[in-house]
């Protein structure tokens, strides 16, 4: 809902054409041949995946999981053969019980595949619904005969803006195939229920039959079949047909329901049963559906809402969603056997990852989708497939290895290209280290920060605002306090402040600032009068100009956020989904919308502080764009990610170049870009995240990982306490010409006067010949590390800043365990690190 809205405002018509984006996609990549060059990090190919597909570790994540499932699908005669959809990650197949998994559907016009079904008689012939990631409007069904290796579009598929009878604006919500009768299958839609013999080649329609849930069959009847048509006039009725789908009559209404979606099961242990489940109710017909008698209601908060029978004993049933419950007597009495906090005590004892790991009751929050087949239960929930083959006793989480994470924002250390923080819907805040994911906080992951030269100290979020902060590199979380009520929009904006590198802004109804990275913070400005501000950037150069926008107002503050001036001016009345200043020209704002009407009105620039803007949209026609960024290099790329695929082109240009090389047909969400390394990464809405390089910059020096002797924190570096720069640096051409740090005090005021040449020490680590300067403390140093390629192919890191601390020291005199005196002067804060047998007595 709250990443969706600004696609319809401000009208709220949600009558679009949502296969458009598809076709600008598509025109646009008709249009230009893709030249891409293989990336310098890696041997082959264009972007690289760099997961989550396993979790390194979990630390502070209490309900930690790989992404959200969809439906899943076993294979009836080969239980070690399973599909699962991702509704924006795609197909996703195993034939090892989950060992290993395959995954093609990529390339297919858009991400998501929501609703899908295999042929019982034949696993490797699929129907697949293929809809947009992030709302989930159909492109049509799709028909793989391989097994998901390939696709072929059916008839009930897009064509220029139609669907084979349906609109630009359906969602299909179920399909099933019938588990007797050879390739007869069903879809319901939003607009009519379908009925297939052929694959969808050729269907009819059951217009009465709008918006159906749910499909169930018979168990020994193969005329059966029971929906439910989710509309105002059938919300509390089961519909029946007994001539193999051809028409279908209501059943008798159930009371009760709370107009919520019924969910139907059958059972071959009991053919004439039909059980629905709602919310916390139960209903249980005897009759094949002329009768119902309202079995329990359960005074249980996550609800039964999808409940399954075993197919094989209609004694045990599996139901629930946020948590799930199972009842050993046909649904009489519910029991938990699922729990959704890693915190809780029946996952056992030791730390969150000894709990994931071992626990047999943990499959994490809401459950989208449940069935039994063959006794065996399956699931699909934010976070995982999983199976239970004791009747929802114990559990097993079945793809410890797939890439189908939603996520919402990313941050990239600008010292360390390999560590990048991303917050995800579901599966919360995570860390990309060199080793592997770490997971460290729960809830639904927003934005964060990395502290430039430090990246032990973090910031995340949850919904609303909500940050937590790290100052050991991801292991123990401390909730921030603001002192106040500042409530957030959904994703709530944080930005480091590029000339001052400890203090850090965080945008909800009003600015505040922290000068210690998220331990005190104070009032700053308003800047919407009180409206929660949805997005932000800061200038490079000039700290104090900071833009924010909501919906779509856009203001500007040059004092640092205390005051704020209105720049909209020419800018359309549509909802702002991202901003980003020119690094290299702090008056050069670019904006863009991901709205789906407008039409060519998607990028906007200003060179004047938002005094006049142009559109730039030019050939990225009717293309939702959603994140914006623009490097430090000469040519000064613009990069807009969308909902299909990454495009750039160079501040002088005028048309857009597709940069998708390898990169899934996936929603971009956001887009960062660290300067020494010379990589972009891009947060993905289904795919995780992936890595490439800066346009033209692939052969590039790799300056990869940064860092002083004694990394900032509140009390370092230390007035007097030399600090030497040590850098690693990747290079594929002959060799590095040069190698240099530049500093200036006070400003990033970089001359050639001040240099320190900087020698290769081992393998590609390079390390600065003299120490940095030091001076009295509250001065502030900055630095840089340039890196000359044999070409003149120059790459320069971000400006690294640090504020010199006092040193502080005192006089300990005591006396030591061999019964000498002592007197030994030591810097204030190592006097907690002398062994208490030394520590007798100490005097400042």
């Amino acid at each position: 809902k709250f990443q969706n809205e600004p696609m319809f405002y401000p009208s709220g018509n949600r009558l679009a054409d949502y296969t458009a984006p598809s076709r600008a996609y598509q025109q646009i990549k008709n249009e230009q041949a893709t030249t891409n060059t293989a990336s310098r990090l890696y041997a082959t190919g264009g972007w690289k995946n760099l997961g989550p597909d396993s979790m390194y570790a979990i630390t502070g994540h209490y309900a930690a999981g790989l992404g959200r499932v969809e439906c899943v699908v076993p294979n009836k005669n080969n239980s070690a053969q399973i599909y699962f959809s991702s509704r924006s990650g795609g197909l996703w197949r195993t034939n090892d019980n989950g060992v290993t998994w395959s995954h093609n559907s990529d390339f297919l016009p858009v991400s998501g595949i929501s609703k899908f079904d295999a042929n019982p008689n034949n696993f490797d012939s699929v129907l697949v619904c293929i809809n947009n990631s992030k709302d989930e409007h159909t492109h049509g069904i799709y028909l793989s005969g391989d097994g998901g290796q390939t696709f072929t579009p059916t008839n009930l598929s897009a064509v220029n803006g139609t669907i084979g009878g349906l609109n630009v604006g359906s969602k299909i919500n179920a399909i099933r195939y019938h588990p007797t009768i050879p390739n007869l299958s069903f879809a319901g839609t939003s607009i009519g229920f379908r009925r297939s013999t052929d694959n969808f080649q050729t269907n009819t329609l059951i217009s009465s039959l709008n918006d159906v849930f749910d499909i169930e069959f018979h168990p020994s009847n193969p005329n059966i079949i029971y929906v439910f048509s989710y509309t105002t006039a059938n919300l509390n009725k089961i519909f029946k047909s007994t001539d193999a789908g051809l028409t279908f009559s209501p059943m008798v209404a159930l009371t009760g329901t709370g107009g919520s979606v019924l969910n139907i099961s059958t059972s071959a242990a009991c053919p004439s049963c039909v059980w629905v489940t709602s919310g916390n109710n139960l209903w249980l017909s005897t009759d094949e559906g002329l009768t119902f008698t309202q079995k329990n209601s359960i005074a249980y908060s996550p609800s039964i809402s999808r409940g399954v029978i075993n197919d094989l004993d209609s004694n045990i049933m599996v139901a629930g969603y946020l948590d799930l419950l199972r009842s050993t007597n046909g649904g009489q009495t519910f029991n938990i056997c699922t729990y959704w906090s890693l915190g809780s005590p029946q996952h056992g004892a030791g730390s969150f990852n000894d709990k994931f790991l071992n626990s047999q009751v943990y499959i994490h929050a809401d459950v989208n989708y449940i069935s039994c087949v063959n006794g065996i239960y399956y699931a699909g929930t934010d976070g995982f497939a999983v199976r239970s083959i004791d009747n929802g006793i114990t559990w097993t989480k079945l793809n410890y290895n797939t890439n189908n994470r939603e996520n919402y924002c990313a941050n990239v250390s600008q010292s360390n290209n390999n560590l990048t923080i991303t917050g995800s819907q579901d599966c919360g805040t995570s860390l990309k280290l060199n080793s592997g994911w770490l997971e460290i906080y729960g809830a639904d992951g927003m934005d964060n920060a990395i502290q430039p030269l430090n990246s032990n100290y973090m910031l995340g979020s949850v919904q609303y605002g909500g940050r937590y902060r790290w100052t050991d590199g991801g292991i123990v979380s401390n909730p921030v306090y603001y002192g106040g009520s500042y409530n957030g929009a959904w994703i709530a904006p944080l930005l480091v402040d590029p000339n001052d590198q400890f203090s850090v802004y965080s945008f909800n109804d009003k600015v505040i600032k922290s000068k210690n990275f998220g331990e005190n913070w104070s009032l700053v400005g308003n800047p919407l009068a009180n409206t929660t501000v949805e997005h932000a950037a800061i200038a490079y150069n000039n700290s104090k100009i900071i833009v924010v926008s909501a919906g779509q107002n856009i203001v500007a503050s040059t004092d640092a956020g205390v005051t704020w001036t209105n720049i909209k001016n020419n800018l359309p009345g549509l909802s702002i989904s991202d901003i980003a200043i020119d690094p290299t020209h702090d008056s050069t704002l670019v904006v863009c919308y991901k709205d789906v009407f407008s039409g060519a009105q998607k990028v906007y620039i200003s060179h004047n502080l938002g005094v006049n803007w142009f559109n730039i949209t030019n050939n990225l026609l009717n293309m939702p764009v959603h994140s914006l960024v623009i490097d430090h290099t000469p040519d000064r790329n613009i990069y807009a990610g969308a909902e299909i695929g990454i495009y750039t082109r160079k501040m002088t240009d005028t048309a857009w170049t597709l940069y998708n090389t390898d990169l899934p047909n996936v929603t971009i969400t956001d887009l960062e870009i660290n300067y020494g390394a010379n990589t972009i990464k891009a947060a993905t809405w289904g795919r995780g995240l992936w890595e490439y390089s800066l346009a033209s910059r692939q052969n590039y020096p790799a300056i990869v990982l940064t860092e002083i002797t004694d990394p900032p924190t509140e009390i370092t570096p230390k007035a007097t306490v030399e600090q030497t720069v040590t850098s690693d640096i990747v290079y594929t051409g002959s060799t590095l010409s040069s190698v240099y740090v530049m500093w200036s005090f006070d400003s990033a005021a970089f001359n050639t006067t001040n240099v320190i040449p900087m020698n290769l020490v081992s393998g590609n680590t390079y390390q600065a010949i003299n120490p940095l300067p030091s001076d009295t403390a509250g001065r502030k140093l900055f630095f840089k590390v340039v890196a000359v390629g044999a070409n003149q192919d120059t790459s320069e890191t971000y400006k690294f800043m640090y504020e010199i601390k006092p040193f502080v020291s005192c006089t300990a005199t005591g006396t030591t365990s061999s019964g000498q005196n002592f007197i030994s002067n030591f810097a204030l804060d190592t006097v907690s690190n002398l062994s208490s047998g030394n520590k007798s007595l100490a005097t400042g």
